[in-house]
């Protein structure tokens, strides 16, 4: 089993993340079944909280992480 692990600072980017969730459910539907993908935001922007609540997918883990 394989695992990877994409990670991505946001800093005021909110507007591109559904898209790049897309991007990478897309990709990861290419990897083989027993392969976990996980997704890793790292607010960079302490005035602009991220809820990992808002974002979900049902191929790849995601997490949020604040700095």
């Amino acid at each position: 089993m394989n695992s990877v692990s994409v990670i991505v600072p946001v800093y005021y980017g909110q507007q591109y993340m559904k898209n790049l969730i897309e991007q990478i459910e897309s990709a990861a539907r290419l990897m083989k079944q027993e392969d976990t993908v996980e997704l890793i935001f790292v607010n960079d922007a302490p005035d602009a909280p991220l809820k990992e609540n808002e974002f979900s997918s049902e191929s790849i883990d995601i997490t949020v992480l604040h700095t």
